[in-house]
């Protein structure tokens, strides 16, 4: 009986040797003419649907992905196409995976009272900061400069029209492309 039993264990053994165990994202575990795409965890069929269906009229797909109905998103046709390029004046959106009519961005002129235009990111800004107390930068290590504040956007903004150059405190550099100040020299 024993030697029944080892026989059995060692052939169970030997017949799981070769059996590896299937990724669920790998590109052959979508089957046949399908790749993985991670943004929505799913597989999809290479070089496109069949049939494309039109987007929403508030969505687009650019120039290079189609509407997936079933998803409800902009899909790419092959896992090398990573840009839709939305069309003028439409933003691509992570969020809902599709181009979206890009916010209008208001002119100088349309700042209302006690507003004024801050060039930089084109936007209106309350003269001497935001009402309410602002919200603190991220938990990154970042900082505003002094004087400037918070804001929900993710960057810091000044108080007023007539600022200085943003003074970061001594462990802090201020990135001008970011418009905050990181830590370090």
């Amino acid at each position: 009986m024993l030697l029944y039993t080892l026989a059995t264990i060692l052939a169970a053994v030997t017949s799981l040797a070769g059996v590896k165990a299937a990724p669920t994202h790998a590109d052959d575990s979508c089957g046949h003419k399908k790749f993985w795409w991670p943004a929505k965890q799913t597989c999809l069929p290479y070089g496109g649907a069949k049939h494309h269906h039109p987007a929403p009229s508030h969505r687009h797909c650019g120039r290079w992905f189609y509407w997936d109905k079933e998803l409800g998103c902009c899909v790419p046709p092959q896992p090398e196409v990573i840009d839709a390029e939305c069309p003028p004046e439409w933003v691509w959106d992570e969020y809902e995976t599709a181009c979206i009519p890009a916010p209008a961005v208001p002119a100088p002129e349309q700042c209302g009272p006690s507003m004024w235009w801050w060039e930089p990111k084109a936007c209106c800004l309350p003269t001497g900061g935001p009402s309410t107390p602002p919200s603190s930068p991220p938990s990154e290590g970042w900082s505003c400069p002094y004087d400037w504040y918070w804001i929900p956007e993710g960057y810091c903004a000044p108080r007023g029209p007539t600022y200085d150059t943003p003074v970061c405190v001594e462990t802090h550099t201020w990135d001008g492309d970011v418009f905050y100040c990181k830590p370090g020299y």
